[in-house]
């Protein structure tokens, strides 16, 4: 069923924005210049193919907060008028920070940023159009399904999610226009850093907020809401898709965006992906370079932001992870990272416990993880010998990785074994010079949860 609404929803609005005899050009002409502007985002995303940087990435890129928030409420108008045709007065919820707070985000090492959405206060406004204006949008609304049907309009909405979400993985962020996250629309502001330092403000759209304004208004056929009329994203298998994908993207880059993660939470609160991804987020936050930018910021009396001590960091991380766990106890990634947090927690006997859970992971990566961290716990309860065999199953699965060889002269030296300590110090001189060689999980241990985001990218791509 969702294949033929698909192929339906994108030969409609082929057939009505695309192809000029479907359309002539003195119609064109006389719409009303806000209508014009929503017929050119319907011909954008039915010709996007997904995965592409096309003239439809780079056209959509460049506008502004506060046309694409009108694009946002009149397709919140169209789907109102394809679920419910007799509706005549049209309402929109902006999403808001809560008073004190404000929507900021992060770059880590100037390369990303991070989207914060603290407390959502949502005010139901009223949308008003001109005549010609709203015999437009039921115009388009017929179009998208001639038989009155609704279904059509998941398609519309769904590929404008995809469209936006491709602005933000492939087009170039200079290109993008100013945004504002006090004023109603999709804005934001990024604040930059690199190693732990703050380097400065910046405020743009933000894409992925146009997609999960976009995806609030899914309504699948097997929803679970009463209302008939009324959006349920959290039962669509594509949107939990999409933000799965995108949250792995976002940790990939290192521009993670909590409103977002925050989001998917929201919509899928038992989906062990979904609980992985967020609980990984709360890991990040609670990371040095992270809390060291934190403490900077409040000696300074700078932006009030959602990132908490390390302390309520890593408890929210501990907590999320359990349930990620309860989901799916197989779920061996979760367990090394439950290990690592509880760890860091000085609670060392449940970190050996958790950590032996994820030895028999299929990827050498995980494994390595495993051990190293094991190692770690192991000297925090002094057992020396455990901590030595753990940092030599983690430096055989990776030879050039200095983090084991490092942790083997540290134990040797409390053991009072000088030469062994040498040894392991004149391993750590012989790797090699270069970083592109001598290569350590370790150093990317905060991005490793986003590995896989190439195939999850083209597995989501691939339903449109």
């Amino acid at each position: 069923m969702t294949t033929r609404l698909v192929a339906v929803g994108v030969a409609v609005l082929l057939g009505s924005a695309v192809v000029p005899s479907a359309q002539p050009q003195s119609r064109s002409d006389e719409l009303p210049p806000r209508i014009s502007r929503l017929e050119r985002w319907l011909s954008a995303i039915a010709s996007h193919r997904p995965g592409a940087l096309d003239d439809h990435v780079h056209l959509i890129n460049t506008w502004t907060q506060e046309e694409l928030r009108l694009i946002w409420v009149d397709v919140s108008t169209v789907v109102s008028l394809i679920r419910e045709p007799g509706v005549s007065t049209f309402f929109v919820s902006e999403p808001r920070p809560a008073q004190g707070s404000a929507d900021y985000g992060f770059a880590f090492g100037g390369r990303g940023a991070r989207q914060v959405n603290p407390l959502i206060i949502a005010r139901a406004t009223p949308v008003l159009y001109t005549g010609p204006e709203l015999r437009g949008l039921r115009a388009i609304a017929t179009r998208i399904s001639p038989d009155g049907k609704p279904g059509p309009e998941n398609d519309v909405v769904k590929r404008g999610a995809m469209l936006h979400a491709d602005i933000e993985i492939l087009a170039p962020p200079a290109r993008r226009a100013p945004g504002d996250p006090d004023r109603p629309g999709p804005g934001g502001s990024t604040l930059w850093m690199d190693d732990g330092q703050r380097l400065g403000l910046l405020r743009r759209v933000s894409h992925w907020n146009m997609g999960r304004r976009l995806l609030d208004l899914v309504r699948p056929e097997d929803g679970t809401k009463n209302l008939k009329t009324a959006p349920d994203p959290g039962a669509d298998g594509t949107v939990r898709r999409w933000y799965v994908a995108s949250s792995a993207f976002m940790i990939r880059v290192r521009r993670i965006e909590s409103s977002h993660f925050n989001r998917a939470l929201e919509l899928f609160p038992n989906d062990s992906e979904v609980l992985f991804f967020n609980t990984s987020m709360h890991e990040i936050f609670a990371g040095v370079r992270m809390q060291s930018v934190m403490r900077s910021m409040k000696r300074q009396r700078a932006v009030t932001v959602d990132v908490d001590s390390e302390g309520a960091e890593l408890w929210r991380a501990e907590r999320l992870y359990q349930r990620a766990l309860e989901r799916n106890p197989t779920f061996a990634e979760a367990s090394i990272r439950l290990g690592r947090v509880l760890g860091l927690r000085r609670r060392h006997d449940e970190a050996v416990e958790q950590l032996k859970q994820g030895l028999s992971a299929a990827e050498p990566v995980l494994q390595y993880y495993a051990n190293l961290f094991l190692g770690g716990e192991f000297e925090a309860l002094g057992n020396g010998e455990e901590a030595r065999r753990s940092y030599e199953r983690a430096a055989a699965l990776a030879p050039t990785a200095q983090s084991p060889l490092f942790g083997l002269s540290r134990v040797a030296d409390v053991a009072g074994d000088r030469a062994a300590a040498r040894e392991a110090i004149a391993r750590l001189v012989t790797l090699p010079v270069s970083d592109f060689e001598r290569t350590d999980p370790w150093w990317v241990y905060e991005r490793a949860q986003g590995r896989h985001v190439d195939g999850l990218l083209a597995d989501l791509r691939q339903r449109f």
